[in-house]
């Protein structure tokens, strides 16, 4: 009897993640949070942008599933970190719970206490275009020395 072996797929990997906190988008009262480190980009399937005025933003090739973690440590009590979707108004607080409206919110979370880390993430289906964003309720959070992560990458169609 002769052995069949299934063959894998050879998969390209999409992925970005970034790290560090380079404060937020400088137009007028901008919740956009920007990053300082960028020490993974790879494949086509997802750009990362950075914007003194607007913030950071990463927008999606191809449309698919994505992952999305994101990771902190906040020195602020308080603080709300919210994943966006397109959001259309870079000035609406997460920390309010309605200013970002709901269908524009994939995953969010509240620190109640300094210094502790929390965790968010999120999987689902993304259409090329759309785009992603991390707002803040607290600017002053986003020049600390606090950890934070975030990783976007592509899993399939």
């Amino acid at each position: 009897m002769a052995r069949r072996f299934l063959r894998r797929k050879k998969r390209t990997i999409h992925r970005i993640e970034v790290d560090g906190s380079g404060g937020v988008g400088s137009d007028s009262s901008n919740l956009i949070r920007r990053f300082t480190n960028n020490p993974v980009s790879i494949g086509t399937y997802i750009t990362y942008e950075d914007s003194v005025a607007t913030g950071g933003l990463f927008t999606v090739n191809k449309s698919g599933i994505y992952s999305i973690t994101s990771n902190l440590t906040s020195t602020v009590n308080s603080n709300v970190n919210t994943i966006t979707l397109n959001q259309t108004d870079l000035t609406d607080s997460p920390s309010t719970h309605t200013a970002i409206p709901l269908s524009e919110k994939l995953v969010e979370t509240t620190h109640p206490v300094a210094d502790l880390p929390y965790a968010a993430s999120w999987v689902g289906f993304l259409d090329a275009g759309d785009i992603i964003r991390v707002a803040v309720s607290n600017s002053a959070d986003t020049s600390n020395a606090g950890f934070f992560k975030f990783a976007i990458q592509y899993i399939g169609d």
